[in-house]
């Protein structure tokens, strides 16, 4: 019997390492300043750049964690730096969830889980209609089993200290808290900066 090779060619890296969560960080995020979202099924902080209000400690750890994912997996080069641009704390009570959808204006995002509870609703990640991989949407192949190639869905069950970084394009939503306490979790998204392209083409980038 001959033996086949399999070479999954562009897929699209979800990132996940688990990061202990700070000691006294749950008494941290709550004592911030929270409003309703627009899409009025969950809460966040007023502040959007919540991260600059966490322990340096703990910022430090993710950065390490954007270099891990960045330079070490996907081997960007030394001339470009990631920055976070923009990042706030998720307050999901009870029946709240998250919406379909992905982050403008941003390279990379990433959710770290603060405080979990069971039956908190998973994560899901949902293919792009418009990004096919082995067949379009409209002539959609029967499968006996569903696997990471084929699936439409890819559904990851948080807990604490879980931290999840992805493409901002890539479409996700967040299962609705079936249990009777409050859901919360960091979400940020990423942008370089530094020098891309050479000669006429150059560009440099600068986040403020």
């Amino acid at each position: 019997t001959s033996q086949y090779i399999i070479r999954n060619l562009w897929p699209t890296p979800i990132y996940m390492n688990l990061i202990k969560v700070p000691k006294n960080f749950n008494k941290i995020i709550k004592k911030f300043d929270y409003e309703r979202m627009p899409s009025n099924d969950g809460s966040f902080t007023s502040d959007k750049k919540i991260i600059n209000k966490l322990p340096i400690d703990f910022q430090k750890l993710i950065y390490k964690e954007i270099k891990n994912y960045t330079k070490d997996y996907l081997k960007v080069s030394d001339n470009i730096s990631f920055q976070i641009t923009t990042s706030w704390i998720n307050e999901h009570h009870p029946n709240d969830f998250a919406h379909l959808h992905y982050h403008a204006n941003s390279i990379f995002s990433g959710v770290y889980y603060i405080q979990q509870p069971k039956n908190g609703g998973n994560l899901i990640f949902y293919q792009n209609s418009m990004i096919p991989n082995v067949s379009f949407e409209t002539t959609a192949l029967d499968y006996k089993e569903r696997t990471e190639t084929t699936s439409k869905e890819f559904h990851v069950e948080p807990e604490d200290g879980l931290l999840v970084m992805f493409p901002s394009f890539v479409m996700h939503g967040v299962q609705k808290n079936k249990s009777t306490e409050k859901r919360y979790s960091l979400a940020f998204n990423v942008f370089m900066e530094g020098t891309l392209g050479e000669g006429e083409g150059v560009l440099k980038l600068s986040v403020d």
